[in-house]
């Protein structure tokens, strides 16, 4: 008699469980479209102006560190080593060559030696009138801009190979509203955790004047499809558009793979404002 009670204790609870994935109407199936379209967001790409012997940019780029923890993934950073600051001197700790023909092209195109190193570009919003700012206001900058609806969607898909150090990029633009006339894709490659020497005059953030063991990111490396880019639209474009594109380059034996990353973004050639940018480890 016990053993049909428990019996019966076991049964009762066993319904009660099982009555637990009970669904009441309506029912609605999961919307994977609508989940994917949150994904697309717009993403800011903040051009920084820097110089291994500039003594204020290790303050640029602690502000930089601060506004990726801020930002994450929304934010995509190039530190383009230009100009004065960023020359190498013939013998001693700044030797070392960070400069790239891409970036002193853009320091040079944008006029950046009028406003002096650090500075920045926000999406080089504001050209040709106020569109360098000192790092005190990218923040302000960015937060003007961020939550704006995105005009298009890139994916980029990365495939690297350790036996030649050959990499292939895939990239993938959608466009997610019409537009009119010439935009641009533009495809680079920067590098993190680059440890050379930097100047600095903030006790705060380092060994003054001289810091060792400086760790560099975000270092332009060079521009996998020209400076300038190639031209993804031109004309009238509707919205959904999409377009592929396949790069292909050999990485220099200097470079760390596994500390490299794609960056790509979408320009107007009218104003040069950058309407979308994506970036994408080499290696996972």
């Amino acid at each position: 008699m016990r053993n049909r009670f428990i019996y019966f204790v076991i049964f009762i609870f066993f319904i009660a469980f099982i009555s637990c994935d009970k669904i009441e109407p309506p029912y609605k199936k999961k919307n994977t479209e609508q989940n994917n379209d949150t994904l697309k967001q717009r993403k800011i790409l903040l051009e920084d102006f820097t110089g291994h012997k500039c003594v204020n940019c290790p303050g640029a780029a602690n502000t930089i560190m601060e506004l990726k923890q801020q930002f994450g993934e929304r934010l995509v950073v190039i530190s383009l080593h230009a100009g004065y600051f960023a020359e190498p001197d013939a013998s001693g700790n700044y030797i070392y060559d960070f400069r790239t023909t891409t970036g002193t092209d853009i320091y040079n195109f944008f006029g950046v030696s009028a406003f002096g190193v650090p500075s920045g570009m926000i999406n080089r919003k504001g050209y040709n009138t106020d569109y360098i700012f000192s790092y005190a206001d990218w923040g302000t900058k960015i937060n003007e801009i961020i939550n704006i609806s995105p005009d298009a969607h890139i994916e980029i898909t990365n495939n690297y190979s350790n036996t030649n150090r050959n990499l292939n990029v895939n990239v993938k633009t959608e466009f997610l509203k019409s537009f009119t006339g010439t935009y641009k894709l533009c495809v680079y490659l920067t590098e993190d955790s680059i440890i050379k020497y930097q100047k600095n005059n903030s006790p705060a953030l380092g060994i003054v004047p001289d810091i060792a063991d400086y760790v560099h990111q975000h270092v332009l490396r060079c521009a996998v499809n020209s400076t300038w880019g190639d031209t993804l639209i031109s004309g009238n474009t509707p919205t959904g558009f999409t377009i592929f594109k396949n790069y292909s380059i050999v990485l220099n034996n200097e470079w760390k793979e596994k500390n490299c990353t794609v960056v790509v973004f979408v320009y107007n050639t009218f104003n040069y404002e950058i309407v979308q940018a994506e970036e994408e480890k080499i290696i996972l």
